[in-house]
């Protein structure tokens, strides 16, 4: 049995530069994978979802200025208010977007969104205190699990500018 070719797609927007579908043509496409169409088109989608992905992101850090909005360390993660993957109507929102450093976003044991208990609960009572129009946000978008009212390309599109 042959082994199968796969090709590797240049073109990172973590690299610097903000891919476009229009550099790498669909046959271009087909040729370095090497699949049928319907995986291309798989393929496509989960690169824009992985490109929109890195685009929210730099969206939520710059105006930050990459520092954490509890603490004021740098570097940071975009965390999602509404979690990404069950909330995918909110997925790119901005509103939905808090720029947070490491230890809070995933380790702190005073107020982290990922942790357990208390810290928890230190999270959203951090969220309504100083950040409140968020919060307001969240209260009501919570509730809202309507189908995503555009795609990952035009997502990308629309964070790309």
């Amino acid at each position: 049995m042959a082994k199968r070719k796969t090709g590797k797609i240049k073109g990172s927007g973590a690299a610097g530069k903000v891919w476009r579908l229009r550099d790498l043509p669909r046959v271009e496409i087909a040729k370095a994978v090497d699949y049928p169409t319907a995986s291309v088109n798989i393929y496509l989608n989960n690169r824009f979802m992985e490109e929109a992905d890195k685009l929210w992101s730099l969206s939520i850090r710059e105006p930050a200025k990459n520092r954490c909005a509890i603490c004021g360390d740098s570097p940071c993660d975009a965390h999602h208010i509404l979690e990404k993957s069950t909330w995918l109507r909110w997925r790119y929102d901005k509103r939905n977007g808090v720029c947070i450093c490491q230890d809070h976003h995933r380790y702190n044991r005073d107020i982290c969104p990922h942790f357990t208990g208390t810290a928890v609960f230190n999270w959203w009572e951090w969220l309504r205190v100083y950040r409140e129009n968020q919060y307001d946000w969240w209260k009501d978008a919570q509730y809202d699990k309507r189908p995503p009212v555009e795609s990952y390309e035009e997502a990308y599109r629309r964070l790309a500018g």
